[in-house]
C-alpha cells in the first residue's frame, strides 16, 4: 500500500494544484464580471444624474422665461404692441424687449443650469429665444 501512496502523492499534488489554479482563474473571471457590472451601474447612475440635472435645468429655464415674460407683459409689452399698431413704435422695440428678456434669463439662471443646458443644446441663445416666444404666446393667450 505504501508504494501506491508514494506513487499517487505527486499525482494528487498535481491534481490539487490544477484544481486550485482553475478555482483561482474562475475567481478572477467572476471578479472581472462583477467589476464590469459595477462599472456599468456606476456609469448608468452618472447618466441618470446628468439627465436629471439637465431636466431640472431645462424646467428652471422655462419657469424663469415665463416669469420674465409675464413681468414684461404687465410692465410694457402690451402697451408696446398697442403703440406699434397705432404706428407710434416699431418692431425693433419688441426685438429690444426680447433681448432684455434673454439677458434676464441668463442673469436669473445658475451657472450650473446654463452649463447643463449648453452640454445638451449647442445653440443656447436659440433655445432661450424659443422659450421666450413660447412664453409670450402662453402669456398673451392667458391675458386675452
Amino acid at each position: 500500500m505504501q508504494p501506491i501512496i508514494e506513487q499517487m502523492t505527486p499525482i494528487i499534488i498535481s491534481a490539487a494544484g490544477t484544481v486550485i489554479t482553475a478555482a483561482g482563474a474562475w475567481l478572477v473571471l467572476l471578479f472581472n464580471k462583477m467589476k464590469a457590472k459595477t462599472e456599468a451601474e456606476i456609469d448608468r447612475i452618472k447618466e441618470d444624474g446628468d439627465r436629471k440635472a439637465s431636466e431640472y435645468a431645462h424646467a428652471q429655464a422655462e419657469r424663469v422665461a415665463k416669469n420674465i415674460v409675464s413681468s414684461q407683459e404687465q410692465e410694457s409689452a402690451r402697451r408696446l404692441r398697442e403703440l406699434i399698431k397705432s404706428g407710434n413704435a416699431h418692431y425693433s422695440d419688441i426685438a429690444r424687449l426680447s433681448r432684455t428678456a434673454m439677458a434676464d434669463i441668463y442673469k436669473h439662471l445658475n451657472p450650473e443650469h446654463i452649463e447643463s443646458i449648453r452640454r445638451n443644446i449647442h445653440d443656447i441663445d436659440g433655445y432661450f429665444e424659443d422659450l421666450i416666444e413660447k412664453s409670450v404666446l402662453e402669456v398673451k393667450h392667458g391675458h386675452e
